[in-house]
C-alpha cells in the first residue's frame, strides 16, 4: 500500500503553501499505521526556496516530519534532506517530502519503520543469545 494524505492533511499542507508555494514550508504530521497515511499536518516552520529549518523539538516519536519543495520541483531527497532524515530516525520520527498542492509525497521513512520488531520467538531465545554472546565474548580473549 502506497503511503498517502488525509484529506485534512492535504488541506492543512496547501492552505499553508498557497502565499509563497516556491518557499519549503515545515510540517509535525501524525501517521495511521493501519491505514499507512499521514492523517494531519501543522505548520512548524517556514524556509525560503532553497531550505526549511528541521526544529527537532517540535517533533516527538511516532510522528512524521514532512516538508516541501517548491512549487515544480523534484521530491527527490537533497543530501540535507538525508542529513535530517538520520536525525529525525534517531528521534524515532519519520521524514519525508511533499508537494505544496498536496499530490505527491516521498517518504523517507516511516515511524513503523523504526519500531523494534521482537517476536516471541526472538523473546524464547534471548537467554540462549545472552549465554552465546557472553562465551564469543569470553573466548575473543584467550590466547590461540
Amino acid at each position: 500500500m502506497k503511503p498517502s494524505l488525509s484529506l485534512a492533511a492535504r488541506d492543512a499542507i496547501v492552505a499553508a503553501c498557497l502565499s509563497r508555494p516556491e518557499w519549503e514550508c515545515a510540517f509535525r504530521c501524525t501517521w495511521d499505521t493501519a491505514h499507512q497515511m499521514v492523517i494531519s499536518a501543522t505548520l512548524v516552520a517556514r524556509g525560503n526556496a532553497a531550505a526549511v529549518p528541521f526544529l527537532v523539538t517540535q517533533y516527538g516519536r511516532g510522528d512524521i516530519a514532512l516538508h516541501t519543495h517548491p512549487l515544480g520541483a523534484s521530491l527527490e531527497p537533497s543530501p540535507a534532506d538525508l542529513e535530517c532524515a538520520q536525525t529525525a530516525a534517531r528521534m524515532g520520527v519519520g521524514f519525508g517530502v511533499v508537494a505544496p498542492t498536496g499530490d505527491d509525497m516521498h517518504l523517507i521513512l516511516t515511524p513503523d519503520a523504526l519500531a523494534p520488531r521482537i517476536t516471541p520467538a526472538m523473546r524464547a531465545d534471548a537467554p540462549r543469545l545472552r549465554h552465546w554472546r557472553l562465551w564469543r565474548f569470553l573466548l575473543s580473549y584467550l590466547p590461540p
